[in-house]
């Protein structure tokens, strides 16, 4: 039986993903279709140089410079290996309320501005590596983290499976039980509140890079206790340089595909596969690192 939190908690960590009119992976596909020299006079630098690039002209910050902080990162270079010093040390309170507060109030002031602009973003390729790994015969019961309006809920119970919505965002949480029917519930990641061993699987999508980097391993066991054995968590996130930071009024931590093994690995996940989007173009090209992981059984 599903367990609704007693109380709701303010704050939201949310996904630039979705929450742009024109998706990163269509604006990086419509800029190279548009602007064929786009990989001379753009991204024609050091990798590090095009990351920073792409995701300066995708979300309209830098998280390389003045905004945030490194947590382990090389002073220079791109994805690089076994250079790490993890920085774990707490951000102070009032800052972790501020992360919380402010992304929830601007989440909520343009509920309907991000609906509207992301209902059609298709991410089937993300929900599809999600299914194919979670063991035994659907239906399956699914966590959809960070739910916004409650586009993925759909597409997961026209599927057949039993789907269940967190965000914080009091707006979205309403706007997907309407839209849906699924339940929602209102949790900020920071306080989450999840049944043990409940969820066959995790859908993750362009949320959990909001998590700061020094919350980042208290949310993932409590992810890990909350899926089945043998359950799967899937993650999309905006790739750095292992920064983070304030990108306008929302908050991120941006994670090299070896950092984030580091974490995901000490949560207690076991690697199943990794990609980057969108398909199809150079790396320096591709944002996003989507990877999927299993809570082994005992």
């Amino acid at each position: 039986m599903t367990r609704r939190p007693a109380a709701s908690a303010p704050g939201r960590t949310v996904a630039f993903e979705d929450h742009q009119k024109i998706g990163v992976e269509k604006w990086v596909a419509r800029r190279a279709d548009r602007r064929p020299g786009v990989a001379r006079d753009r991204l024609g630098g050091s990798a590090a140089a095009n990351r920073d690039a792409v995701h300066r002209l995708a979300f309209g910050g830098n998280p390389t410079r003045t905004t945030g902080r490194r947590f382990g990162s090389p002073a220079s270079g791109y994805n690089r290996a076994g250079d790490h010093q993890r920085n774990d040390l707490p951000l102070p309170s009032p800052d972790l309320k501020q992360i919380t507060a402010q992304t929830l109030a601007y989440y909520n002031q343009r509920a309907e501005e991000f609906r509207d602009g992301t209902k059609n973003h298709d991410v089937r390729q993300n929900i599809d590596a999600l299914l194919r790994h979670i063991p035994g015969l659907p239906p399956f019961t699914i966590l959809d983290l960070g739910c916004g309006p409650g586009r993925d809920l759909k597409v997961f119970a026209s599927l057949g499976h039993r789907p269940v919505g967190v965000d914080g965002a009091e707006r979205f949480a309403q706007m997907a039980r309407d839209e849906t029917g699924c339940e929602v519930w209102q949790q900020d990641f920071l306080r989450l509140d999840l049944p043990d061993a409940y969820f066959c699987g995790i859908f993750a999508n362009a949320s959990l890079f909001h998590v700061p980097s020094a919350e980042l391993p208290r949310v993932l066991r409590q992810l890990h206790a909350s899926l089945k054995p043998d359950g799967v968590l899937f993650c999309s996130n905006p790739r750095g340089d292992n920064v983070e930071g304030w990108n306008g009024e929302r908050y991120g931590a941006y994670h090299d595909l070896e950092r984030w093994r580091e974490y995901l690995t000490d949560a207690g996940f076991v690697e199943l596969e990794h990609y980057y989007r969108p398909t199809g173009l150079p790396r320096e090209q591709q944002p996003w690192l989507a990877s999927v992981w299993r809570k082994p059984a005992p």
